[in-house]
């Protein structure tokens, strides 16, 4: 009830039962919102999960390569000198010079 300028009252309309709905809804939504929100926030904390692992396994996987080109390129270096890779054919494959006389040990029976 108001008073109105007169001075008599007058009621005004009752929007109590419309402001409640309203504001049902109002909560509604914003309770769908951070729903929805928090599953797409864990959905990317295990994203990044995923790509934390993923990086750490390709620094090991990195770190591997990296021997292996250092092992690679000693090889190279050795056997660019050529006494290196003479001794090497010959040890691995027999290989000996014209006029040379290849002579092949074979180790004894033990007793």
């Amino acid at each position: 009830m108001f008073l109105k300028p007169n001075g008599s009252f007058r009621r005004e309309k009752d929007c109590g039962g419309i402001m409640e709905g309203m504001r049902f809804f109002v909560v509604t939504f914003l309770v769908v919102v951070m729903i929805f929100l928090a599953s797409q926030f864990f959905a990317l904390n295990n994203e990044r999960g995923e790509y934390v692992e993923q990086v750490e396994a390709n620094s090991v996987e990195t770190r591997i390569l990296e021997i292996e080109n250092k092992e690679l390129k000693e090889d190279l270096e050795f056997y660019q000198d050529d006494k290196n890779l003479s001794k090497e054919l010959r040890a691995q494959f027999n290989y000996h010079e014209p006029g040379e006389e290849l002579l092949i040990l074979v180790p004894g029976k033990e007793e």
